[in-house]
């Protein structure tokens, strides 16, 4: 990934994640979902694309077209994914689990053993493509917007 499809990854993922957090409840409100994931963000990426330990992938199709996006974090014990996502246009072609059987080749060569990731209760397509490739559940988080009075 490039210094510009890093900034456009980051306009929109920001935004798709903060929207993720107050539709499953895990924040009352879109702008306090939004704080949450600015502060997140700048733990995770103080040094945005050069932060050490990140991998981030332009997923791109046949015709070299930019199709989908891969964050992959390589921690001391594990990899972890922290945003995947293939353009509505080009599911179903396969590059989903080519992307994540790539991630899983990058994770082996770093020398760890597992890939994890998380995903929201509110996305079954996905759930399905990881289980399609062996992801096993491993915890499940509840949680219930409580209105404010």
């Amino acid at each position: 990934m490039d210094d510009a499809d890093y900034a456009a990854f980051r306009g929109a993922s920001d935004e798709e994640y903060a929207l993720e957090r107050f539709e499953s409840g895990a924040d009352p409100t879109i702008e306090a979902a939004r704080r949450t994931t600015a502060e997140q963000m700048l733990d995770l990426l103080p040094e945005g694309l050069q932060t050490p330990g990140n991998r981030f992938w332009t997923v791109r199709d046949d015709d070299d077209r930019r199709a989908g996006i891969l964050w992959l974090h390589l921690r001391e014990n594990l990899g972890f994914i922290y945003d995947f996502a293939i353009d509505e246009d080009r599911r179903g072609r396969g590059l989903g689990t080519q992307t994540l059987r790539a991630a899983a080749e990058e994770t082996a060569r770093a020398g760890l053993d597992v890939l994890a990731l998380n995903v929201f209760g509110s996305n079954p397509g996905a759930r399905r493509l990881y289980e399609r490739e062996g992801y096993r559940i491993t915890e499940s988080l509840w949680s219930v917007p409580i209105p404010r009075r």
